[in-house]
């Protein structure tokens, strides 16, 4: 059998029945939209402290890098500064010098 023998039809899905009230699925929606309007509120928000501390003097890339990190679960955490030492430990170990 070749893939051109191969049949590409598919079994037709079955419709799932809704059990969710036309009140309960307004409900939703409205609340995840408020919530995305607010999400994007937020985001806005987040740009413009952003642009105050660049404006104030502060590496920006850095300052992300910091909240990105404190953000991270713990584990995450712990794993990202372990291979921060294993690969400092082979930057000494191959006489890499990150100096420019």
């Amino acid at each position: 059998m070749t893939l051109t023998d191969v049949s590409h039809e598919t079994k037709p899905r079955a419709k799932p029945k809704p059990t969710a009230s036309k009140e309960q699925i307004r409900s939703f929606f409205q609340r995840i939209t408020r919530m995305e309007m607010e999400k994007k509120d937020l985001s806005t928000d987040i740009r413009d402290v952003y642009v105050e501390a660049k404006n104030a003097g502060v590496e920006v890339p850095a300052l992300k890098s910091c909240v990105k990190t404190y953000l991270m679960e713990i584990e995450k955490r712990k794993e990202q500064q372990r291979l921060e030492q294993v690969t400092q430990a082979y930057r000494v170990q191959l006489q890499l010098s990150l100096d420019l």
